[in-house]
């Protein structure tokens, strides 16, 4: 089980208490994806396209975003005439997947695209564990229920 995997799993029933209305499984996919997609090496305009994508979809609760026409996508700052290039080297990359006007971005488990040079893991997670423990969210828990998967695996 992938650490995005177990973390996901980890943070579900913290979400669910702040999403009560929606689908927690799907809310906290959203912030796995935001989380990788600052790893990656990401283009500028993908990481809009991206982040446009997720806006639609996750933070709402679904698998995929209604975005009618290509032109639509201008909203997120790529010109219209970028954005088909764009969205076919996202779904060459293996990060998105369209069907007729959805959109849905895949696991980033599943995504081909490199982490970026300057990206190191042990210190994303230590940052990412300071913040945690700044919001007040026990770390002692989330600890518990990481090392409770893993022993599964």
């Amino acid at each position: 089980m992938t650490w995005a995997r177990r973390t996901f799993n980890a943070y579900k029933k913290v979400v669910a208490k702040r999403y009560k209305n929606r689908n927690e499984d799907i809310v906290v996919q959203g912030l796995i994806i935001r989380g990788e997609s600052l790893k990656r090496d990401f283009t500028k305009r993908q990481l809009k396209l991206l982040l446009l994508i997720n806006m639609l979809s996750h933070v709402f609760g679904k698998e995929s975003a209604v975005i009618p026409q290509l032109s639509d996508f201008q909203i997120s700052g790529v010109s219209k005439t970028k954005v088909k290039e764009e969205l076919e080297k996202l779904v060459t990359m293996n990060v998105i997947e369209i069907n007729d006007t959805r959109y849905s971005i895949k696991d980033p488990a599943e995504w081909d695209v490199p982490y970026h040079k300057s990206y190191y893991d042990l210190r994303a997670r230590e940052v990412f564990m300071l913040n945690l423990l700044d919001t007040g969210v026990s770390l002692e828990e989330i600890k518990r229920e990481i090392a409770s998967m893993e022993e599964k695996n």
